[in-house]
């Protein structure tokens, strides 16, 4: 799979690479923006992945495979968006 990606850190294009691959979030690599929310927040010009629970279970796993970083016990304000929840994943390495 081809994406380009070139503003996004290491970190934010490995979860948009998984997201895509994985857990059936409908939009196109190149298109996700590091502020685009995880979970439909209702907000109509935010630009959402309207991730499911299932998605969110495999993204957990993704993330303690990848980084070693264990997502069950993150704050709700880190499932933001994929920048916010890159940053956490950054920081908690």
């Amino acid at each position: 799979m081809s994406m380009t990606t070139e503003y996004l850190t290491p970190t934010e294009a490995i979860l948009v690479r998984f997201l895509v691959e994985n857990c059936e979030v409908e939009a196109r690599p190149e298109d996700i923006k590091p502020d685009w929310m995880l979970f439909d927040a209702g907000i109509e010009e935010t630009p959402t992945l309207k991730m499911d629970s299932l998605a969110a279970l495999e993204l957990i796993v993704c993330v303690a495979n990848e980084f070693g970083v264990e997502l069950d016990q993150a704050p709700k304000s880190a499932w933001t968006s994929v920048g916010i929840l890159a940053r956490y994943i950054d920081d908690s390495r």
